[in-house]
């Protein structure tokens, strides 16, 4: 498992283009809560970082969007899940 964890962080920033989790700028809060929604953005990390473009990280990019996709992808799932619920009791509790 750590060198799977291993290569896909050295693939990730090899790589041209990966996915990451961002805050939902367009999404309207109904209650005040802690927690932020979010939504995954593909960014790519030779333009946020001045860095040199290779072949390699062209052809990698589609592994690595997808890696970095189910990563992201899962953290975003639970922090919206997390950020529902939140949501709910806190729009419950403000009713009453």
């Amino acid at each position: 498992m750590r060198m799977f964890l291993a290569t896909s962080i050295s693939i990730a920033l090899l790589s041209g283009c990966v996915a990451v989790p961002v805050e939902d700028y367009g999404y309207l809060d109904k209650c005040e809560t802690f927690s932020k929604r979010k939504e995954l953005a593909v960014v790519d990390v030779v333009k946020e970082t001045n860095s040199y473009f290779s072949i390699s990280s062209f052809l990698m990019s589609p592994i690595t969007v997808s890696v970095t996709g189910i990563l992201s992808g899962s953290y975003v799932v639970v922090n919206n899940t997390y950020h529902f619920g939140e949501e709910l009791v806190r729009c419950e509790e403000g009713e009453t």
